[in-house]
């Protein structure tokens, strides 16, 4: 559940982002919790592109330690 919760959290801010922003204003919208969903999201993307990129750029560095870390462990060093 906890791995998919950052793809909800854009489903939801494209799913309700005319309800939330494009409509006339009803006692609702406080709740939709839509700019949360957006934030959540941008910043879940951010953090999982640094990682990936300081993994990749030093997984050879880190030698084993990245290995354990790794699914698919690559023959010889890149």
């Amino acid at each position: 559940g906890f791995a998919l919760l950052p793809f909800l959290w854009f489903v939801n801010s494209v799913w309700f982002f005319r309800e939330a922003f494009l409509r006339p204003h009803f006692e609702e919208q406080k709740q939709m919790h839509v700019m949360r969903s957006i934030l959540g999201s941008v910043l879940w993307i951010c953090a999982i592109v640094t990682w990936v990129t300081v993994f990749q750029l030093k997984r050879a560095e880190w030698g084993p330690t990245a290995d354990y870390m790794s699914f698919i462990i690559p023959r010889g060093e890149l």
